[in-house]
């Protein structure tokens, strides 16, 4: 899938795209990624709970190509496979110490409850429109609709 993000160069915001390779493995779980010379340099893991919530199991960025606006892009594709799967939630963990990820679910709309781990939760709202505002960042869709519909229904 292709995504539009940005970021900044001499403190000059700079809009550019990402192509993300997206992908259902065999625990039905949805995977986005980006390589470079076969090098991933980041990811998404998550899939789709009886309760209809898409539950966040890996968001990493390779320290080297951390600020690129890669992990907007990853942002960008879970509202998006929430939206088109009709979740009505994104949740997940991650640790206190990770301020650099408290800052960017905070960007992205989640609200984020203190027990331990830190528990992130950005709630679709009605019919999704909480996960919409990204969907035009999607440009064009590289895995089969038809398969995910089948996999988490």
């Amino acid at each position: 899938m292709l995504v539009k993000t940005s970021k900044y160069i001499d403190d000059k915001k700079c809009e550019y795209e990402v192509q993300m390779q997206a992908t259902i493995d065999e625990q039905n779980c949805f995977n986005i990624s980006h390589k470079e010379n076969d090098f991933e340099i980041c990811k998404l893991k998550a899939f789709l709970n009886e309760d209809n919530a898409l539950v966040l199991i890996n968001v990493w960025v390779d320290p080297d190509y951390r600020k690129l606006g890669l992990g907007s892009a990853l942002m960008k594709a879970a509202d998006y496979f929430a939206y088109e799967n009709g979740a009505n939630k994104i949740e997940g963990y991650f640790t206190p110490e990770n301020n650099r990820a408290k800052f960017m679910y905070q960007h992205y709309g989640y609200d984020i409850e203190e027990n331990g781990d830190l528990k992130i939760v950005k709630d679709g709202g009605k019919d999704g429109e909480n996960f919409t505002k990204y969907n035009s960042d999607i440009i064009e869709e590289e895995y089969d609709q038809i398969m995910l519909d089948e996999v988490v229904m």
